[in-house]
């Protein structure tokens, strides 16, 4: 798992998404993915995201990426949809206009979930276990955050 840093966290917020044609018509072309692919990393740079993965067929795309956590997917994805849709009338009027007959390029709804290295059993037993003996802080205070602190880093032993 690869984590970023940002100015105020470290994360990983990754997302799996399908986009799907209107009436699932199979209206995108191996050039047209293609050029989907580079205008979404494009779009995903705005929201100081990136591609980790993208591939589709003529009736969907998957993609897979990460934004920081302050944006909303749905607001990212809201976005993806709309810049797409009008990306594909401009550039490719033909191929739309023979496969969709009305202003809608994607089905209303769509495909997301979150994605992670760890199994929901694995977080479910770990939110359990808080408070117990194992789940204690495993580090202690150092360098300039050891400096900072009133009390020491390490409590006096008995």
């Amino acid at each position: 798992m690869e984590y970023t840093k940002g100015a105020h966290s470290v994360y990983s917020m990754t997302y799996h998404v399908v986009l799907v044609t209107k009436y699932r018509r199979p209206v995108m072309t191996e050039e047209m993915r293609a050029a989907a692919k580079e205008r979404v990393a494009y779009l995903l740079k705005l929201y100081d995201g990136r591609v980790i993965e993208m591939k589709g067929e003529p009736d969907h795309l998957h993609i897979l990426f990460s934004v920081p956590p302050a944006k909303a997917p749905a607001v990212v994805i809201a976005t993806l949809k709309t810049q797409l849709s009008k990306f594909f009338k401009a550039e490719y009027p033909e191929q739309v206009k023979r496969y969709l007959w009305k202003d809608a390029f994607w089905s209303s709804s769509y495909f997301v979930s979150t994605t992670g290295g760890a199994s929901i059993e694995t977080l479910e037993a770990y939110i359990r276990d808080q408070g117990t003996e194992h789940t204690k802080r495993k580090y202690v205070w150092s360098g300039k955050y050891a400096k900072k602190r009133k009390r020491p880093i390490h409590p006096p032993t008995d």
